[in-house]
């Protein structure tokens, strides 16, 4: 069965590789989904804006440090 990822844990994906430096392969474990699908939406996030820029506003702070 085909899992779905609501648009808040797509961003947080993302946020991890383009702000936090960390790896595709890095955040695709620690999230427990498949490095393809987390490509997938860097590349969609680049292709229609430039980063998650646009989503600072809306979700801030998302990733909490442990």
């Amino acid at each position: 069965m085909r899992r779905s990822y609501d648009k808040h844990f797509k961003i947080v994906a993302i946020k991890l590789v383009l702000e936090d430096a960390m790896s595709v392969a890095e955040a695709a474990t620690a999230l427990s989904i498949h490095y393809n699908s987390l490509y997938s939406w860097i590349s969609e996030c680049e292709e229609y804006s430039s980063g998650v820029s646009i989503y600072r506003q809306e979700i801030p702070n998302t990733v909490k440090e442990t």
